[in-house]
């Protein structure tokens, strides 16, 4: 089967099981629970960055929080989506820091609301007691979320340079007065370096320093 299970991974070499827990739920209630999700915050990402991108996203989201799990609770089993759920809420947060103007210009309520709701999410999962959540999971693809968002609004604001054109967050006026450090950060891709540095920083750890036989 394809459950989280850091022996495996680190022993047997099953790398696959890094990103088949996405898929695999323990009952209905928990994979009605992961879909809904999905629906209510992917499609409209989806929708903003394409299906490609959203795809990057989402199976970056679920590496990163079953990654971080093994690293911090190597003996524990998981199975779901909740990962990759919690790097949407992520991205969320990443787009409220990168597109404040953008919302504010677009639909303001949409800014307070993606606000609230980021952290209602996060609230309620860091005040869950369940020991069959993996709370570690979440943060991983939390954190996977806001790095991978930045990472992905350097891809869409490089893609309008490369067509000789305003990134679309921006109205002329506000390009022009953003600041050279700003504009460079983009062109040197900061936050995808960030990402990458997450992601490998998670898996030299994972193989050089956690104990997976542990009970």
């Amino acid at each position: 089967m394809g459950w989280q299970d850091s022996k495996k991974i680190k022993n047997d070499y099953q790398l696959w099981r890094w990103f088949t827990p996405i898929f695999l739920h323990g009952n209905l209630e928990h994979i009605v629970g992961n879909v809904i999700g999905q629906l209510y915050m992917g499609s409209g990402i989806e929708y903003g960055i394409g299906f490609l991108k959203m795809t990057i996203l989402y199976m970056l989201c679920g590496f990163g929080g079953n990654l971080l799990s093994s690293v911090l609770n190597p003996a524990a089993f998981g199975v779901g989506a909740s990962t990759a759920v919690f790097g949407l809420i992520g991205y969320y947060v990443s787009y409220i820091v990168t597109h404040p103007q953008y919302m504010f210009r677009k639909n303001w309520g949409q800014l307070v609301f993606l606000a609230v709701y980021s952290s209602a999410m996060l609230l309620m999962n860091f005040i869950h007691s369940d020991p069959k959540v993996d709370n570690w999971g979440h943060l991983g693809g939390f954190i996977t979320g806001i790095l991978a968002g930045f990472a992905i609004c350097e891809w869409l604001d490089g893609n309008a340079r490369s067509a000789e054109r305003i990134p679309d967050r921006f109205t002329e006026e506000e390009y022009e007065n953003k600041s050279y450090c700003c504009k460079c950060c983009v062109l040197i891709r900061c936050g995808t370096i960030w990402l990458f540095i997450w992601l490998i920083t998670l898996l030299v750890l994972f193989y050089t320093v956690v104990d997976v036989n542990v009970e």
